[in-house]
């Protein structure tokens, strides 16, 4: 090694080293590196949910496409709660399910409504599904099988049938309501329909945020519940085969739809934006409140060490060494919260995940290498742009006043 390169290995071991005594004994550098610690820990927390959010898919089920409206976003496919419906889904139904390649086809009807279990006082909001069920079928990952087939409160589009009162939900929302098969459950909308949970199914519907509580009724007693009867209104019509020429027909059935399949939504979703801006703004955040914060306290600290440098400059070190000294501290100050704010964002996760499996049965977000290596690069970042001040500071020391003082 050259002796320049020696001076230069010399500069960098001294300043990790003095950082790593002024990090017990100096408020702000100890400071700065718990700024670093939690901007990075923000990037990792917030990051490993963006990673969920593009991981996450859709509407699960044994479903091969999907009917909705043409005004409809990617993002809102899977779960449409208040959006553009489909009218007379009765009938499309039963023309399609005529056609032998399709193996099962059903509307579906999403509406966040307000369930309570009058036997323990418990009321929760859960999203529910109607459908027109089938043996052997599912949707939203619930099986379908426990409830009755067909949809007999239609009763031929005069919905005054018989009400079965049948639903099943998934287990995240069997834990809020504390219901199994055989609890009577009430939808706050419609208290003089009770109904009876008939299945609780290990299951879960992922729309990109995880699972959420979910309870599946026949479609007609939502509708009945909710007021779609008068147009034989759903969000969906979901059709099941193993034809692709089925699409061609499906796609004739609507004016201003469109036909979507499970691939096609798996990839949009995966390209959706929203992973992208929530990491974003997670990244400028940590990059603007690091650097600030940083930049003052280490800016603080280079003036509470201003006999050191001076005496540096005493014993020979040129201006370009003192300076290159302050910038390794600053960067070795960054980098060690940087490591910190990686723990720290492990542990977020790993609370964030407790808390979700607690209030939505499954958890939002998860860990990736890529997110521990980005934590570091972070700290870097943060520590190149922080280090302007504590330079310009560096620079500005007066040796002689300094020594005289």
């Amino acid at each position: 090694m050259s002796g320049r390169g020696r001076r230069l290995a010399g500069l960098v071991r001294l300043g990790v080293h003095r950082t790593v005594a002024r990090t017990t004994r100096s408020r702000q550098v100890a400071f700065a590196a718990v700024g670093v610690a939690l901007a990075v820990m923000l990037v990792v927390t917030v990051g490993g949910v963006a990673l969920a959010l593009a991981s996450g898919s859709a509407v699960g089920g044994d479903v091969d496409y999907r009917i909705v409206p043409a005004a409809s976003s990617v993002e809102s496919i899977a779960v449409r709660v208040g959006g553009p419906k489909l009218g007379g889904v009765h009938g499309t139904t039963a023309e399609l399910a005529e056609d032998p390649r399709i193996e099962y086809v059903t509307p579906i009807d999403f509406q966040v409504l307000r369930l309570s279990n009058p036997a323990t006082g418990r009321a929760e909001y859960v999203l529910v599904a109607g459908v027109i069920p089938e043996r052997g079928a599912s949707v939203g990952g619930l099986s379908l099988s426990a409830l009755r087939p067909g949809d007999p409160h239609y009763a031929n589009g005069s919905f005054d049938g018989e009400w079965t009162g049948e639903v099943v939900v998934s287990e995240a929302a069997g834990r809020l309501l504390d219901a199994t098969p055989g609890t009577s459950l009430r939808i706050e909308a419609a208290p003089g329909r009770p109904f009876t949970v008939v299945g609780r199914e290990e299951a879960t519907l992922s729309s990109g945020i995880g699972s959420v509580p979910v309870a599946v009724v026949h479609l007609a007693e939502l509708q009945a519940i909710t007021g779609g009867t008068v147009a034989d209104q759903a969000d969906q019509i979901l059709v099941r085969t193993d034809d692709p020429s089925v699409r061609r027909d499906v796609e004739r059935l609507y004016p201003r739809t469109e036909v979507v399949t499970a691939g096609d939504l798996s990839g949009e979703l995966s390209r959706s934006s929203l992973p992208l801006a929530v990491a974003v703004t997670a990244l400028v955040t940590a990059l603007t409140v690091g650097t600030l914060l940083v930049g003052t306290t280490m800016g603080l600290a280079t003036v509470d060490d201003r006999r050191s440098l001076a005496t540096f400059a005493a014993v020979g070190f040129s201006e370009r060494s003192r300076v290159l000294l302050v910038l390794v501290e600053v960067l070795s100050t960054a980098v060690l919260g940087g490591v910190g704010g990686v723990a720290l964002g492990v542990g977020g996760i790993a609370l964030t995940n407790a808390a979700s499996r607690r209030y939505v049965g499954a958890p939002v977000a998860s860990v990736d290498a890529r997110l521990l290596v980005a934590g570091v690069v972070v700290s870097v970042l943060i520590g190149l742009f922080a280090a302007v001040y504590p330079l310009w500071l560096s620079r500005r020391t007066p040796v002689v006043e300094v020594l005289e003082s």
